[in-house]
């Protein structure tokens, strides 16, 4: 799937958003909320599995961050969907944990559904509805 055509089906919504890549019609999307250790997680199916060692990872949950871990990061990038700004944050907000390297290596429409999943929750749950 490449990101030059990878484009919002619908706005971020409280139960899915759907990424459709335009020029081969392929889908990605973003699920419902779950609970993951008494904090709201979004879980995103990579199109890319992440291999460590025996373990291949092909979900991964982000869980809404508290103020801690946003330290040092610039919101308004993040919200912007700059990738650096996305990198920082998701080691801080994944399960499983991907550590930086793994994160750096992701597929881009896999990094671009994890940020979206991380923003969404910077959205005002009156708002999503």
């Amino acid at each position: 799937m490449s990101t030059d055509s990878l484009t919002p089906t619908t706005s971020i919504n409280y139960g899915k958003t759907t990424m459709t890549d335009t020029a081969t019609s392929q889908t990605q999307t973003l699920e419902g909320e779950e609970i993951i250790n008494g904090r709201a997680a979004r879980a995103i199916t990579l199109q890319q599995s992440i291999t460590r060692g025996a373990q291949v990872i092909t979900k991964v949950y982000v869980r809404k961050p508290k103020s801690g871990e946003l330290r040092g990061i610039d919101l308004g990038a993040m919200l912007n969907a700059n990738a650096d700004a996305i990198m920082q944050v998701l080691p801080r907000v994944t399960e499983p944990f991907l550590v930086k390297h793994e994160v750096e290596n992701l597929d881009p429409a896999d990094l671009l559904m994890l940020g979206m999943a991380l923003v969404s929750f910077f959205v005002p749950k009156a708002e999503l509805q």
